[in-house]
């Protein structure tokens, strides 16, 4: 009963969609609200199936059992693809709801908005109706299913996709915002205002995805890394690399007038690149953990919606932006030209992302030639790319708009500029490692900081007060230089050891002896453990213990690997374990990573500077 009400409740949420894009559809704000209950049951009777492992839902067959922790049992309704296409519908249909409540455009902006809004909600609707219904049923129901990937029973991935899904989906608000403009031939400010802080709540919550997928993957995957470059992992980076260009390319039409046919292409292709990102996992090109590996029909429905949406988002561009008008001119040395550089870095940045993710695939498809672009393409590149964006955003703040001298803004420079090369300097004496990578990303960034910090004060000087957006921009600037200070670091003078030992070895490594003191087998609610405890010394005083595992579980058949880790403020000891060998020898891998919780502060401080800036300009 409660998986049919589910169906029927998301057959009448497509129906009202349908229905809203007719021009003569008065009820536009009912049938939003009306799409929201119907998808919102959908979702709670699909949890609801979870929950009480409802083995005649196919859905909750292939990614359930009676023994998986109850927990697991709830956030795996999003562990597969038809569940968390559901969750992504849903959020789809929870910031329309929330945009016909709050929106101050006016009663035909906001319907005209929610009806190109749904243009897209036809598609995602019909895709999970017609080709991955989450409440298929199977006859006889079996007594049990075939549990959750254990590499999912995690509580990072529990929150990742749900977190990446109100980025992603968050986005389409900014093609249908351009659509509108296009349309309607003018150039309206508030629209851009009003875009911008919807672009800012889906921008801050795909960082803490994005961040989350990172903290799990260093945590859960047992290889001690924070990223792979895997092309999962890249979708997700796309879309942040697009919407950070998007935010501040906002910021100067919102307060200028300017780069206004620049800004709506950027809403077109942020939300585009994302829909490249939901065809890559879900169309089975992709084999990851991330993925949802699917059949061809699936893939071939999706590449269809994407290039339908793409091509009429740039067919309408090409056709109507010489309408669209901007402010002025502006000087190369003007607030307004180096947000303009800042969005050509970013820009060239995804679309380096995308040729290393994309590029073997159609390599594939077209010579049948496999071929790997990894870790070595990207770091190469990305780098070099990316690290002048942290100079662009520590001189833009300072800098006048229109027009502006050397000669007015030096004396701002003086100051970070000093504490730059002190930390250049610092980097370079490090016994051992002499990297130039290092000495200029962490000194970049210390420049940023400094940068940020002093212009906070000359405005606390100046007027006794500081804005939320203020607050807002410089947190998400420092949060920036700090995640990247935690990824330079981390990579360079990070060290790794594997070593085979047995109990009472030891391995040494960063001045920490880490000693193997002994190994146990046990049992838990749904798999097996092999269970070391391994002692940790520093100076010869013992300062923690730690306790990795190998995990096996019999319904998938599957071992994992459950890492530990000894964290300080400074660094992190990791210690995982692999394979026994014959002679009583345990493979045992250890890591020690300086700065490495700086990438998920910095993260966290971007999520919260972004939660700031949608506050508005209150003292």
């Amino acid at each position: 009963m409660i998986p049919t009400i589910g169906y029927i409740s998301l057959i009448i949420a497509f129906a009202l969609t349908c229905l809203q894009i007719i021009p003569k559809f008065k009820a536009v704000r009912l049938a939003t609200d009306l799409i929201f209950a119907g998808t919102a049951i959908a979702l709670v009777c699909l949890i609801t199936s979870y929950a009480v492992s409802d083995f005649s839902v196919l859905n909750v067959y292939n990614n359930s059992h009676t023994i998986k922790p109850f927990i697991y049992k709830i956030t795996g309704t999003w562990g597969n693809h038809e569940g968390s296409l559901l969750l992504l519908v849903s959020i789809f249909s929870a910031y329309n709801f929330a945009f016909s409540k709050i929106s101050k455009l006016g009663e035909n902006p906001t319907d005209s908005i929610i009806r190109l809004q749904n243009i897209i909600g036809i598609g995602l609707y019909a895709f999970i109706i017609f080709t991955s219904n989450p409440f298929e049923r199977i006859h006889p129901t079996p007594e049990d299913g075939l549990g959750l990937n254990p590499l999912l029973q995690d509580i990072g991935l529990a929150i990742h996709p749900p977190l990446l899904y109100v980025g992603y989906i968050g986005f389409s608000l900014g093609i249908s915002f351009a659509a509108y403009i296009l349309i309607k031939g003018e150039v309206d400010r508030k629209i851009f205002g009003t875009l911008r802080k919807w672009t800012l709540f889906s921008w801050a919550f795909l960082t803490l995805g994005v961040g989350m997928g990172s903290w799990w993957a260093y945590r859960e995957l047992g290889w001690g890394g924070f990223w792979f470059w895997d092309p999962v992992e890249n979708v997700s980076l796309m879309p942040w690399l697009a919407g950070t260009a998007l935010l501040h390319s906002l910021f100067v039409t919102e307060k200028r007038g300017e780069l206004t046919i620049w800004t709506i292409l950027l809403a077109i292709l942020t939300f585009c690149v994302s829909l490249i990102g939901i065809f890559l996992v879900r169309s089975g090109i992709l084999t990851s953990v991330h993925a949802f590996a699917q059949d061809p029909t699936r893939g071939m429905f999706i590449l269809a919606f994407f290039a339908i949406i793409t091509n009429a988002s740039l067919i309408l561009f090409a056709i109507r932006a010489n309408k669209l008008k901007s402010a002025g001119d502006f000087e190369p040395l003007s607030k307004e030209s180096f947000f303009l550089f800042n969005n050509l870095i970013f820009t060239i940045a995804c679309a380096t992302v995308l040729l290393g993710t994309i590029y073997p695939i159609f390599l594939d498809i077209l010579t049948d030639t496999k071929i790997s672009v990894g870790a070595p393409y990207f770091n190469s590149t990305m780098p070099y790319i990316t690290l002048p964006i942290l100079i662009l955003a520590a001189l833009a703040p300072a800098i006048k708009w229109k027009k502006d001298t050397f000669a007015n803004f030096k004396s701002d420079i003086i100051i970070p500029f000093i504490i730059a090369v002190i930390t250049a300097l610092a980097c370079y004496f490090i016994p051992d490692k002499k990297s130039a990578i290092a000495i200029v990303s962490v000194s970049f960034s210390a420049y940023l900081i400094a940068s940020m910090l002093q212009r906070g004060w000359q405005k606390m000087k100046k007027s006794g007060k500081i804005s939320t957006s203020f607050y807002s921009m410089a947190g998400a600037h420092i949060g920036v230089a700090i995640a990247v200070i935690g990824i330079t670091i981390c990579s360079i003078y990070g060290i790794e050891k594997e070593e085979i030992i047995k109990l009472d070895d030891h391995i040494s490594i960063a001045g920490y002896d880490i000693k193997m003191d002994s190994m146990s087998i046990g049992a838990n609610k749904n798999y097996l453990t092999r269970i070391g405890v391994f002692s940790i010394n520093k100076d010869s005083n013992e300062i923690a213990h730690l306790h990795p595992e190998v995990r096996y579980y019999p319904v998938r058949q599957m071992n994992t690997t459950e890492s530990d880790i000894y964290y300080s403020i400074l660094s992190n000891l990791y210690v995982a374990m692999g394979d026994s060998d014959s002679s009583g020898g345990f493979a045992v891998r250890v890591y020690y990573k300086p700065a490495v919780n700086l990438i998920w502060l910095g993260c966290l401080i971007m999520f919260m500077s972004g939660m700031v800036g949608i506050l508005g300009r209150k003292k």
